[in-house]
């Protein structure tokens, strides 16, 4: 899956970021974990390992959420 053109302006010039596939399957499996405290820290690890994809991750999730709200209501 092709990230959206609104997404790819969320890159900064001259940045690299990884493909978006690779970044959603590590938010999921970051999401799959049962205990709040283990999961909240390694979401921080995550973070702090990949700070160029924080704000991608963000709109990203922010935008399932969304869309899932959306299905829901509908």
């Amino acid at each position: 899956m092709e990230a959206p053109p609104d997404l790819r302006r969320l890159w900064h010039a001259g940045s690299l970021m990884r493909d978006p596939e690779i970044i959603e399957a590590e938010l999921m499996e970051l999401s799959l974990t049962a205990d709040d405290t283990i999961r909240f820290e390694r979401i921080v690890a995550w973070c702090a390992s990949h700070p160029d994809e924080v704000a991608f991750a963000l709109h990203h999730l922010l935008t399932l959420r969304t869309d899932k709200r959306s299905a829901e209501n509908s």
